[in-house]
C-alpha cells in the first residue's frame, strides 16, 4: 500500500503551487523528510510528473515550503507541536 506526500510551495511574489506523490509503506517518514532536505538544499527543486515532464523551481523564487511529511522524531533544534494561525 502507498500513501500520499502532499508539497504546497509559496512563491514571493505570492502564488502558490501543490505537488502530490506517492511513496511506498516501507519508508518511513524520517527517510522521506531526508530525501527532501537533500533536495531543498539544492539550488533547484527538480519534480518529474506522471505525465513525464520536469518540473524546475528555482530556489529563490520561493518564500516556504509545507510538506505532510513531518516524521515523529525531529531535531533538537525543530519546533514542534506548533499550531499555524
Amino acid at each position: 500500500m502507498n500513501k500520499s506526500i502532499n508539497m504546497k510551495v509559496y512563491y514571493i511574489d505570492g502564488t502558490e503551487q501543490s505537488f502530490e506523490w506517492e511513496v511506498d509503506d516501507s519508508q518511513d517518514r524520517f527517510s522521506i523528510v531526508s530525501s527532501l532536505k537533500k533536495s531543498i538544499n539544492e539550488q533547484y527543486i527538480l519534480i518529474k510528473t506522471e505525465e513525464g515532464e520536469l518540473i524546475i523551481i528555482n530556489k529563490a523564487n520561493v518564500k516556504h515550503l509545507k510538506i505532510n511529511a513531518a516524521p515523529d522524531k525531529m531535531p533538537p533544534e525543530a519546533i514542534i507541536n506548533a499550531r499555524e494561525l
